[in-house]
């Protein structure tokens, strides 16, 4: 009997898209046959970096890490997550957690979810120690400061920044 494949989504804003979120997709694709990486879109709030500078970030990590592109599927939505999970058949929702800030405002998502549709769970992986001080928001905060960041973004997605950055 062959098992039945598990899709996962994995949303995030990706603005921009840093090592600590790279290294949960890669141990995300050790637990699901198909990862959905895909980058929400909300229109209240103001990115840095637009839809699709974030989804093209996302693709240089699936090449970075050699991620098989049937399991990873780089993406883009607009509105809900709970639609769009069910629009690809993803049965759980993947969050990092940094610290426990980040779990009480997922722990609440997750909860908002959950009722709007119980068919989808959402799991939290830790970030790894080493990982855990990286956010986007520090890394934005580096880019518009104009000071070195390499330590946070693969050479490719550094590369891809100081020249879209540049082109300002």
């Amino acid at each position: 009997m062959k098992r039945k494949p598990k899709v996962a989504l994995m949303p995030l804003s990706a603005d921009p898209p840093t090592l600590a979120h790279a290294d949960l997709l890669q141990r995300a694709c050790q637990l699901f046959s198909c990862v959905y990486w895909a980058v929400g879109v909300n229109p209240d709030k103001k990115y840095m970096f637009s839809c699709g500078q974030r989804v093209d970030m996302l693709q240089c990590y699936v090449d970075h890490l050699n991620l098989n592109a049937d399991q990873v599927r780089v993406v883009s939505y607009e509105g809900a997550t709970i639609p769009f999970a069910l629009d690809v058949q993803a049965t759980v929702i993947i969050k990092g957690l940094r610290n426990t800030l980040d779990f009480q405002f997922e722990a609440d998502q997750a909860a908002a979810n959950s009722r709007l549709s119980p068919k989808v769970q959402t799991i939290f992986l830790a970030a790894r120690p080493e990982l855990s001080s990286i956010s986007s928001t520090l890394l934005r905060q580096l880019i518009q400061l104009q000071q070195p960041f390499a330590d946070y973004v693969i050479p490719t997605v550094e590369q891809r920044i100081l020249q879209w950055c540049q082109s300002v």
